[in-house]
């Protein structure tokens, strides 16, 4: 399992973030279990439907991946590890899939947009949130790891 992880990150690894903070009156929608709040930054407001859809699919995944992962680094032993892994992966693969959709609707919106600091700033809040994705499975990893004594 960790193997699979391990290949979906490093195809992953080369997105880039810019750390653009949302701005005050960027939209919040509350996570899937009520525990995290998910920024909608301004920008992405601006881009096609279809692309905000798949923006705010993987923002919520990703919100959701975080609070998976909370657990899963809360595990102190094998068998908690083991309860709790499941669902991390399966959220980990889903959310995969949705990059691959959002990066194909963030091309369409290069190509029909006028203003290019609108596609700059969308690419560069996309990389945001697929960044964040990508250190809770460093965590998951790392965690993988120390719990059955890899390194």
């Amino acid at each position: 399992m960790a193997e699979e992880e391990t290949e979906t990150a490093a195809s992953e690894e080369n997105t880039e973030s810019s750390g653009e903070e949302a701005s005050a009156d960027a939209e919040v929608v509350e996570g899937k279990f009520g525990k995290a709040e998910i920024v909608i930054p301004d920008t992405v407001q601006k881009a096609p439907d279809d692309s905000q859809k798949q923006y705010h699919s993987i923002a919520n995944k990703g919100e959701t991946l975080k609070v998976a992962s909370e657990k899963v680094l809360g595990s102190s032993s094998k068998e908690e590890l083991k309860e709790h892994l499941p669902a991390a992966i399966v959220v980990k693969k889903n959310l995969r899939k949705d990059v691959d959709t959002l990066f194909n609707s963030y091309k369409e919106f290069k190509n029909s947009s006028d203003n290019p600091d609108d596609v700059e700033q969308f690419k560069e809040a996309c990389n945001d949130v697929i960044k964040n994705a990508q250190k809770a499975h460093g965590e998951i990893k790392d965690k993988i790891n120390n719990v059955y004594g890899k390194s």
